[in-house]
């Protein structure tokens, strides 16, 4: 038997200068700070304590150069933690691209014991652009981060009590 493969062109991710960076939305900051979640990065991640963002090196990955399908892989995590103790850590997010949809993967780590890899965040994709520029390095701008349902139970897991598809954040690269 034989198979008929075709491929689109794609273009291998290497590490963009400085990485991704992740802006919290106003209100998923007010409600972990509400609720007294703490935020950490996890290295090599960065956070700016006097912003509300953190910046995770870019790993690699592949996309088709549409930037329709394929992965960015991001190095490093998040940290939340409850004032009892209690610890969640997202680690090696990922933007997916699927024709039609665009979401974000990590390794959810529960007070030290690795959950496994969930979808945490959906993209509002009328929002947001995914560009392969002419000299092959990709571009991220104006990812909006939905929360998925995956989400909203890691974070309840903390106490914080959040609705499906509230607004996390934005991402931007470069």
């Amino acid at each position: 038997a034989t198979a008929n493969v075709s491929a689109a062109p794609t273009v291998q991710v290497k590490g963009l200068s400085g990485g991704t960076t992740l802006f919290f939305s106003n209100f998923l900051l007010g409600e972990l700070e509400t609720a007294g979640i703490s935020v950490d990065a996890v290295k090599p991640a960065r956070i700016n304590p006097s912003k509300p963002r953190i910046r995770f090196p870019i790993g690699g990955g592949v996309l088709d150069l549409d930037g329709h399908v394929g992965e960015i892989d991001h190095n490093g995590g998040l940290r939340l933690e409850n004032g009892e103790g209690k610890s969640v850590v997202l680690h090696n997010l990922t933007v997916e691209a699927q024709p039609g949809d665009v979401f974000v993967t990590g390794v959810v780590e529960v007070d030290g014991d690795i959950a496994g890899r969930s979808r945490l965040f959906d993209v509002n994709q009328e929002l947001s652009d995914i560009e392969i520029r002419d000299d092959g390095k990709v571009r991220i701008r104006k990812l909006n981060l939905l929360l998925t349902q995956n989400a909203v139970d890691v974070l309840a897991m903390l106490g914080l009590s959040l609705s499906e598809a509230n607004k996390a954040g934005v991402v931007n690269s470069g």
